[in-house]
């Protein structure tokens, strides 16, 4: 192929050709940027730009110097505009909260993701353990009821070989005493015997230190000194206090009748054939002689009064 001719066919394409591809390397469209890009193609293609055209006379006629005019004024202008500072500045200012707030957008949505994906891992999380919980408790409720039935299969098998043996399935019942009386029943009978028996010991204590008090006698009373009238107030004057030191004719009798009576009179020893105390006849003496004490004790009392 012939160099030349393939030049030849370069210098006449298509001129709408030419300025797309002029329009499309400039920056964002603007005049400068076309200009430029225009003038980074070597040489200035009169077919791009059509001279004006005028009529002299009768003969329309075009003005190639008003183009050339035109086009070095476009080329000055382009060259000699300039951007304020504070309009830099300004700009400078919304790109940058521009991209601020880009990034603060990208945060805020990777937090959310972050946090979407560790709730939906937690509640994973508690779904498997409620679910192994609710496992575990069936299968303990599975193994005791298993158990259950295993425990009544032998208890009823062994129930039939019993019967079928001819033996009669017989209930176990409560022991008895020769009285006739429960193992319960036992212990509460001798815990009351020994309650008993522990008010007639303290009794006797009680009445051996009543004979001992008899003879006791105040040898000396106590010395006070002086009253002494305190400011304008006379001194105070109480009653001269008494000491019972002398027992009641009832006493005296009450303490003899206790001195002569006899282990076999008294009531808790009439059963003694039974080898067993009368209770019911041994509450009637103590209560009677509680009674008889209550009287002697209030006269007593009335006695130092």
């Amino acid at each position: 192929m012939d160099p030349g001719n393939e030049g030849r066919r370069e210098r006449r394409r298509d001129p709408r050709q030419t300025v797309a591809g002029a329009l499309s390397a400039g920056k964002s469209g603007t005049t400068r940027g076309i200009v430029l890009s225009i003038g980074s193609l070597g040489h200035w293609d009169e077919r791009l730009f059509p001279h004006h055209t005028y009529l002299v006379g009768r003969v329309w006629r075009t003005s190639s110097q008003d183009s050339g005019a035109r086009r070095s004024h476009l080329v000055e202008s382009s060259g000699d505009r300039t951007i304020p500072e504070d309009t830099k500045a300004l700009m400078k200012e919304y790109f940058l909260q521009l991209v601020e707030e880009r990034r603060e957008r990208i945060e805020k949505e990777a937090r959310e993701e972050r946090k979407r994906v560790e709730e939906g891992t937690r509640v994973e999380k508690e779904k498997k353990r409620l679910e192994r919980l609710c496992e575990k408790q069936q299968y303990e409720e599975d193994r005791d009821a298993r158990l259950l039935s295993l425990i009544d299969a032998r208890m009823m098998r062994e129930q039939e070989d019993r019967r079928s043996q001819g033996e009669t399935v017989v209930r176990p019942t409560k022991k008895v005493n020769e009285f006739g009386e429960t193992i319960e029943e036992k212990k509460e009978r001798l815990r009351r015997t020994l309650t008993l028996q522990e008010s007639f010991d303290a009794d006797e204590e009680f009445l051996l230190l009543r004979k001992k008090a008899v003879g006791l006698r105040i040898q000396d009373k106590r010395k006070h000194g002086k009253e002494v009238a305190v400011r304008n107030n006379p001194p105070m004057t109480t009653p001269k206090k008494r000491t019972l030191t002398t027992l009641t004719d009832e006493s005296r009798r009450g303490i003899e009748e206790l001195q002569n009576v006899q282990p076999e009179d008294q009531p808790i020893f009439r059963n003694a054939s039974e080898n067993r105390p009368d209770l019911e006849a041994y509450l009637d003496f103590l209560w009677a002689w509680w009674e008889r004490k209550i009287r002697e004790g209030g006269a007593a009392i009335s006695t130092m009064l």
